[in-house]
């Protein structure tokens, strides 16, 4: 099936982008709320990660019922959405709390 799907893994930049974009941010709020630095970032890698699998549930429940078919190579895709989601929310994450350990040594 790997073969058939080919290796891309770099092939859904948009959910590398969206994961750190979101992890970016939950980090940043979390933050404002006086939360450690590993707390933020823990929230933000799992709300991205969460967000991710809602929207591969809500992806296969629209494919299910508008009564499409799932290819060989769904599994394969969402494995590679996924992790390419976790790397995003991960490096995310560590700019958020770099950025506000800066502001905080800045102040």
């Amino acid at each position: 099936m790997v073969a058939a799907a080919g290796l891309n893994w770099g092939g859904s930049p948009q959910h590398f982008v969206a994961g750190a974009v979101l992890a970016l941010v939950v980090t940043l709020v979390a933050s404002r709320w006086k939360a450690p630095w590993w707390l933020a970032a823990t929230i933000a890698v799992g709300v991205t990660c969460t967000a991710e699998i809602a929207l591969k549930l809500a992806e296969y429940l629209y494919v299910d019922l508008s009564g499409g078919t799932i290819s060989a190579g769904a599994y394969y895709d969402s494995l590679v959405d996924n992790t390419t989601t976790l790397v995003g929310a991960v490096v995310g994450a560590a700019i958020g709390v770099a950025a506000v350990e800066y502001r905080t040594r800045r102040r």
